[in-house]
């Protein structure tokens, strides 16, 4: 202990070495004689120890920190530029799921439309393929019912016999007729 408040430096039991902090002088508290001069100086209060000298900047200590922060600054970046890209990426993965979406909206209805056009005209097909519909069709497209029919039957041997009477159809009055449209006149281009 007395190598400690001399100063002296002193050894460990490593490579180091370590160098020693002068101990705080302490105040006298033993009773103080009267009429001693002695006495009378060491009732004084010696004033307190200076705080520690912080590091120099070129010191091992500064150093150190220096460079814990100047490793630690590319880490810090590097995660603030993964949160940023990662929020981007995420704004431009959003967007792109919100433009397909509404596209598919968008097929989806006119799909809807196609299908019940598709159902509108086979229910004109239906409509339109029933025996009194096309009479209808006919009798305005200026055709007559036909009379009985005849036919032939041909036998084994080759033989052609007529079965049945054929009668003519009536002609249609002139008033029923449609009129035909005019032919297409050819070379008549731009």
């Amino acid at each position: 202990m007395a190598s400690l408040r001399t100063g002296t430096p002193t050894h460990a039991t490593g490579s180091t070495v370590r160098t020693a902090v002068p101990a705080p002088a302490r105040a006298h508290t033993a009773p103080v004689r009267a009429g001693s001069l002695r006495s009378r100086t060491a009732a004084k209060p010696t004033p307190a120890a200076p705080p520690a000298p912080r590091p120099a900047s070129g010191s091992p200590a500064s150093r150190l920190r220096s460079a814990v922060g100047a490793h630690r600054a590319p880490f810090v970046l590097f995660v603030v530029t993964l949160l940023v890209a990662t929020t981007l990426g995420l704004l431009v993965l959003n967007t792109a799921i919100a433009v397909n979406s509404l596209k598919a909206t968008q097929l989806a209805a006119a799909n809807e439309d196609r299908a019940q056009e598709v159902q509108r005209l086979e229910q004109e097909v239906i409509a339109g393929g029933t025996p009194a519909e096309l009479a209808r069709e006919a009798r305005d497209a200026g055709l007559v019912p036909a009379g009985p029919a005849a036919y032939l039957v041909v036998g084994e041997d080759g033989s052609v016999t007529l079965r049945g009477e054929a009668v003519p159809a009536e002609q249609p009055e002139p008033s029923e007729v449609p009129a035909l449209p005019a032919p297409p006149v050819a070379g008549g281009g731009d």
